[in-house]
């Protein structure tokens, strides 16, 4: 979470909404040094969430209660022109139906780019439209967004590829950092980065560069960056990649120059695709890096152990970089030091090929969209730092016909599917020899079968494209086997539960875990029976707790209410009836303090 919550709240009073409209939006860039807080815009009802506070009985103890349990639904938000929403709408197709609608939400920047005709007056770079779009499980759409323009005076670049979106990622549950814009190589545009805040539709640009990718660290409120020297005079006939952390308004705090990988290039020239192929395709050669992701695995307490992971398009191979040193603790893929092996345990001289997203799974897992030669896959790489060792454990190949040579993305959901983003739906010259196929994101189950597919048809006039896209939740998810219990004297009650956080996050993020008396005649309804600050899992990987009630209930039936609260105040629940046959129990314990900050 963006952690600027006042963490001393006796009172937990937390994000109110600021009213923000869409009349009140603007492309005009904020001041640059406001930092984005989890105190700000963070709320969808006006309704002050307060909801710990103390009831005395006549007799008895003083018991907390939490009336006021917060369940997002997200404002149903559009604003672009009814005729491009129309055409999303049309377009959308959904081809497999999820078994079960758990509330999953896909938000993507989908960009609406001219069909290639004849007489040649659709370029590479004419693009008719960009949408920030949510959708839920059903095709339906849920925001469709107009996203600002930079502010830049050349009206010429008044186009929409200047406001296409890639590198969105969640850095807490209201809040999206992403780019504007195509900014591969120098010159670059003002203010191409930005913080999306999805529950008020307020968007903050930020004078920052990046090209693909970029990282929010929240505790330091600044940026990671990738850029590359092409137009820079560095003696050398191709380009390498800078990594840079820069505060808000762009200034470089710390620079990596990617020298460390010339050993490692030099090394393995010989391995280089044919110049031939090269020259045809963006000038690989030149190129020799092009990365496409940035992970930024900071650490509260100590920045000097701040981890980075990046992915080498052109190499076929991820770094992992120790930030305070610039070292290259190692490389896995055709330019790295990691001994490779496939699915059936071949060794091989690499994973992937030009593939894309990299992203974390935990237990030394990590996942790539792998675009491929002829054939693209979702691949997870398991990796054995000590023995120099990394190995697929998990591959599906999509389909030939949709072979995707550039862009795309996958990640891991709550219910352990990959969700894969399939965009290359339109015209690129620089893939001149491949036919584009309609743009998709197609989930998939561990066993290799679809769980959900999405489709964006093209049409006569005009094709789809999008970077990737990233799952999310309204509210943190909840579950339990447990819905009924049946107690006795001398029994505890035992509830067990598994939670995640409504977005996935790389690193520890906090909330509360509360059960509530909410139906019965022995206690006020939502009285706290159970109370203990919790930190979800990173990575999305399940986090489990079996509650344990110190407390006997009175014969008969009780409703209780099982919550998980996340920081930004929003909740799961499940519901669990109690059925008693204590006939000795005369009063229910109840919880009488709480410290929200005890984690």
């Amino acid at each position: 979470a963006l952690l600027d919550i006042d963490q001393n709240r006796t009172a937990l009073s937390l994000l109110q909404t600021s009213g923000a409209t869409a009349q009140e939006e603007t492309a005009e860039p904020l001041q640059a040094a406001q930092k984005i807080t989890a105190t700000e815009n963070a709320g969808t009802t006006n309704v002050e969430h307060s909801p710990v506070k103390v009831e005395r009985k006549q007799e008895g103890p003083t018991c907390v209660t939490h009336a006021n349990i917060v369940r997002r639904r997200l404002k149903r938000y559009v604003n672009i022109p009814k005729a491009e929403l129309q055409d999303i709408k049309t377009s959308a197709t959904l081809l497999t139906i999820a078994p079960k609608d758990d509330g999953a939400l896909t938000l993507l920047s989908l960009w609406k780019k001219c069909r290639r005709k004849p007489d040649g007056k659709c370029d590479d770079m004419t693009y008719l439209y960009t949408t920030w779009l949510i959708v839920d499980l059903q095709g339906e759409v849920v925001v469709a967004k107009e996203p600002p323009y930079p502010p830049i005076s050349n009206s010429k670049k008044y186009n929409a590829v200047t406001r296409r979106g890639k590198g969105l990622k969640f850095i807490n549950a209201t809040h999206v950092v992403g780019l504007l814009g195509s900014a591969w190589e120098p010159p670059y545009t003002p203010y191409h980065s930005f913080i999306w805040n999805i529950d008020t539709n307020e968007v903050r640009l930020y004078p920052i560069h990046s090209h693909h990718d970029l990282e929010y660290n929240p505790h330091t409120n600044t940026f990671l960056t990738l850029t590359n020297t092409n137009g820079m005079k560095t003696g050398r006939k191709w380009t390498y990649e800078m990594i840079d952390e820069v505060d808000v308004d762009g200034k470089s705090l710390w620079h990596w120059n990617g020298s460390a990988l010339f050993s490692y290039v030099n090394q393995h020239e010989e391995t280089k695709i044919p110049w031939g192929y090269c020259m045809n395709v963006r000038k690989e050669c030149n190129d020799k890096v092009h990365a496409n992701t940035i992970i930024w695995d900071y650490n509260i307490d100590d920045p000097d152990k701040d981890i980075l992971y990046f992915n080498s398009r052109h190499l076929d191979t991820f770094y992992k970089v120790q930030k305070k040193t610039g070292k290259i603790l190692w490389g896995v893929g055709r330019v790295g030091n990691f001994k490779l092996t496939d699915a059936a345990g071949k060794s091989v001289k690499k994973v992937v090929h030009h593939a894309h997203q990299l992203s974390m799974l935990g237990d030394n897992k990590f996942m790539l969209f792998d675009n491929g030669v002829d054939r693209t896959s979702y691949t997870v790489i398991e990796v054995n730092e000590q023995a120099r060792t990394a190995k697929i454990i998990f591959k599906w190949t999509a389909p030939k016909e949709i072979f995707q040579p550039a862009m795309g993305g996958v990640m891991i959901s709550p219910r352990n599917t990959y969700v894969g983003s399939l965009g290359y739906g339109a015209f690129l010259f620089e893939f001149e020899k491949v036919k584009p196929a309609n743009a998709s994101i197609i989930e998939i189950n561990p066993d290799k079968t679809e769980f959900w597919k999405l489709q964006f048809k093209e049409s006569y006039h005009f094709q789809w494209l999008f970077y990737r896209v990233e799952r999310f939740y309204e509210n943190p998810l909840i579950k339990s086997n447990v819905d009924t219990v049946t107690t006795s004297a001398g029994k505890e009650t035992q509830i067990p539960v598994t939670v995640w956080n409504s977005y996935y996050s790389i690193h520890v993020t906090r909330g509360w875990l509360w059960v509530l008396y909410t139906a019965g005649n022995h206690l006020p309804s939502h009285t706290v029976l159970f109370f203990e600050p919790v930190e979800f899992k990173p990575f999305w990987q399940p986090t489990s707790f079996i509650v344990a009630l110190e407390t006997c209930f009175p014969k008969g039936s009780h409703v209780l209410m099982v919550v998980i609260e996340n920081v930004e105040g929003y909740s799961g629940v499940h519901t669990v009836m109690v059925t008693s046959e204590d006939g000795d129990c005369n009063e229910l314990l109840c919880v009488t303090k709480v410290d929200m900050n005890s984690w």
